[in-house]
């Protein structure tokens, strides 16, 4: 049945949500965007006996106390240490400034109609309550919730983001090592980060790598792998310490 109409409505542009290009064209769209969340450090302590873990009581600015064996520096004067503590390897780890910055990374990619983004944020681990809010912001912009792809890099040396490594080993008193403020802050800015990265959208020629850790040099396995790394069982620059073992040492970009 001619109806005399051409069959080309799915190749006239189209823009979709936040200026995402749905092109049925056959070209790679992309951008990307960044955006610096790294947490202010106020109040530092002295590490008197230098394990990097505060000593100190969190009501006590001048380390006077039994048991209260370091000070911190009470820089807004309400008598409380207000650290930003870091996640992992041990507990009351306060930051004492900052090495390098703390960022949130988007890529949106679209081709003939399709589109994903993808968020990458410095942090050990981020709770659904946090990523939620801002999929459902986006949502409401007409974005496919379902299309958005939000991990943790597990950093280790980053603020806390689960609330697991303040003083909570103090049962009678404990103190979490999340901050609220800092908290809203990450989900406002995952949804920011998309939007840039969506805005910024262009024609691009994708190209895929990906690189086995294991041959790149013997020092990357140890002894069981047929390398010479110290721990032996080293493979890839990864050891997997539970049976069974397996490995995936492959890095993509």
């Amino acid at each position: 049945d001619d109806t005399g109409d051409d069959d080309t409505g799915d190749d006239d542009d189209t823009e979709g949500p936040r200026g995402i290009p749905l092109i049925n064209d056959g070209i790679t769209y992309a951008g990307a965007a960044v955006i610096d969340v790294t947490p202010a450090v106020t109040e530092t302590y002295s590490d008197l006996n230098n394990n990097h873990e505060f000593d100190g009581c969190f009501d006590d600015p001048d380390g006077s106390e039994p048991g209260c064996d370091e000070p911190f520096d009470d820089v807004d004067g309400d008598g409380h240490f207000d650290a930003v503590f870091i996640a992992g390897y041990g507990y009351k780890r306060a930051a004492m400034g900052v090495h390098d910055p703390i960022t949130i990374r988007a890529v949106v990619l679209a081709q003939d109609c399709e589109y994903v983004a993808m968020v990458a944020m410095d942090y050990v681990g981020v709770f659904h309550s946090r990523i939620h809010p801002a999929r459902d912001a986006l949502a409401a912009d007409g974005f496919d919730g379902d299309r958005l792809l939000v991990a943790s890099t597990h950093n280790h040396q980053g603020p806390d983001t689960t609330g697991m490594w303040g003083d909570v080993e103090n049962i009678m008193d404990p103190t979490s090592g999340l901050d609220p403020a800092y908290q809203e802050t990450i989900t406002a800015a995952i949804e920011q980060v998309v939007r840039d990265a969506a805005t910024a959208m262009e024609p691009v020629d994708l190209t895929v790598g990906a690189v086995n850790m294991r041959d790149v040099d013997d020092h990357y396995n140890g002894a069981m792998f047929g390398g010479d790394n110290p721990t032996a069982t080293m493979h890839g620059m990864i050891r997997d310490i539970r049976d069974p073992i397996v490995v995936s040492d492959q890095l993509l970009a």
